[in-house]
């Protein structure tokens, strides 16, 4: 592994400790903080109300077991073509990959360790969600731009 290579994996791998530690702790003080009450923002626009999702994602019911299994499987298929297939090279890129390694580590030990999935985060009309849902989601659109926009450079 050139030197290039393992010094974006430490910054990766840095950077989606950090996610996940912070996704971590906000679950935690969620636990703690919103027991029995909710907090609301602007009328009801935001809303931090303490929920336990117990189904994958978007509420789809699938056994505990195929879950875990689908989590984890989803963790290698990410490694492996963010290792493999498509190293990040940039900044935006590897931000972007450890967003995504962040998020999906949180809500699989979430899941794995606690059969359910600590949700806490509700903005209008949108579902209930955490930390590691928004940089799941944060993390694929940074890598969406680049992409496109990689593509747009090199036509």
């Amino acid at each position: 592994m050139r030197l290039d290579a393992l010094r974006r994996f430490f910054w990766i791998s840095g950077g989606a400790l950090l996610f996940f530690c912070a996704d971590r702790l906000t679950k935690l003080w969620a636990e703690e903080a919103l027991a029995g009450r909710d907090l609301s923002f602007s009328g009801n626009f935001l809303r931090l109300t303490l929920t336990y999702n117990a189904k994958l994602a978007f509420s789809l019911p699938f056994p505990l077991a195929a879950q875990v299994l689908l989590s984890g499987l989803l963790l290698f298929v990410l490694m492996w073509y963010f290792t493999r297939i498509h190293p990040p090279k940039g900044l935006w890129e590897s931000l972007a990959a450890a967003l995504i390694f962040g998020g999906a580590l949180g809500n699989f030990v979430d899941r794995f360790f606690f059969h359910e999935v600590v949700d806490f985060i509700a903005v209008w009309k949108f579902p209930v969600f955490n930390l590691a849902d928004s940089f799941l989601f944060l993390g694929a659109v940074f890598f969406l731009i680049y992409e496109v926009g990689g593509r747009r450079k090199k036509s």
